[in-house]
């Protein structure tokens, strides 16, 4: 199978969760005591610069790709 969709059926929120408590310097378990929605948002931000940074590679690269 794919490594990286088997990583992530696996894992899914959780390694969201451990990926922001190293971010922020901190454990999962302290991560706990921040509140969810700050935490959430981090993460949105985090996919929106991902997904940014891909569409802009994709331009300079003249991928003609219609994303849905």
């Amino acid at each position: 199978g794919n490594d990286a969709a088997d990583f992530w059926y696996k894992w899914s929120w959780y390694a969201s969760y451990c990926e922001v408590a190293k971010d922020w310097f901190m454990t999962p378990d302290k991560l706990r005591k921040e509140p969810m929605h700050s935490i959430l948002k981090y993460l949105s931000i985090k996919i929106d610069k991902a997904n940014l940074e891909a569409n802009l590679r994709d331009q300079s690269t003249g991928k003609n790709i219609t994303k849905l």
